[in-house]
């Protein structure tokens, strides 16, 4: 039986089944930007 602390064991996702990482900091930069957008368009609703 595998103990709770044993840190020799690494699980997780299969590196070769995980996306790419550069599809996350693409999906990452256009949340910002719409999150930038939807912040501008709020700000500019209070003015009016």
């Amino acid at each position: 039986m595998r103990s709770v602390l044993d840190v020799n064991h690494v699980s997780g996702p299969d590196p070769s089944k995980v996306a790419c990482p550069a599809r996350f900091e693409r999906a990452t930069y256009a949340l910002e930007e719409f999150v930038a957008v939807q912040k501008s368009l709020y700000f500019n609703d209070l003015d009016s």
